[in-house]
């Protein structure tokens, strides 16, 4: 790849400046997906997060399972979405959970 450059500086550093302390708060929120319908995962955490179901094709759907109920990811774009409020942090960041 002639003129091709890597513009990091050192894998894994940080920029100075950029980092800044996390303060733990407590459960921000804790959705059991429990609820086996509609187009919401509600919050039981009590702090009222709930995450809206959406996507192209209308989100994904619930379904059960031996464990229980389950969201069903369809893969073309449905997704869980809820409020954030981590004033702290600086940075876009992603959770990933299973």
């Amino acid at each position: 790849m002639d003129g091709v450059r890597d513009r990091a500086r050192k894998p894994n550093a940080v920029a100075p400046g950029s980092r800044a302390a996390f303060r733990y708060l407590g459960l921000y929120a804790w959705w059991m997906l429990a609820d086996g319908k509609g187009d919401t995962a509600f919050d039981s955490s009590g702090n009222g997060y709930d995450a809206v179901l959406t996507g192209p094709s209308g989100g994904p759907a619930w379904v059960r399972s031996a464990r229980g109920t389950a969201l069903r990811f369809d893969g073309n774009g449905a997704y869980a979405e809820a409020d954030t409020h981590f004033p702290d942090l600086a940075m876009p960041f992603s959770i990933t959970l299973w």
